[in-house]
């Protein structure tokens, strides 16, 4: 089963949570700050960002590095979008985002 982390719980991340509960996808946690969320267990877990942009700017590279895979819904990061890609890339995570 698959196992999603929220990053942003504000109200597009409490929206994310129904429509998971609605699904039964479970819902292993939701973050204000995601670099502390328990790292053996985002390595089960795919996490959705709905963040700032300056929140994502500080976080891809943990994001990167801890999750199974990424979905992106943050906006306002293109000029370090090759930055973004090459750290997801080079940690052998998939990332899906929302066009910027």
């Amino acid at each position: 089963m698959m196992k999603v982390v929220i990053s942003g719980y504000g109200r597009m991340g409490h929206m994310v949570e129904a429509a998971l509960k609605e699904k039964g996808i479970e819902c292993a946690g939701a973050s204000e700050d995601i670099a502390s969320f328990d790292k053996e267990l985002a390595k089960e877990c795919v996490c959705i960002d709905f963040t700032w942009p300056e929140a994502f700017r500080a976080n891809y590279k943990v994001l990167a590095e801890n999750f199974k895979a990424v979905v992106v819904g943050t906006t306002g990061w293109t000029d370090i979008e090759a930055d973004v890609f090459k750290a997801f890339e080079e940690a052998g995570t998939p990332l899906i985002y929302a066009s910027n």
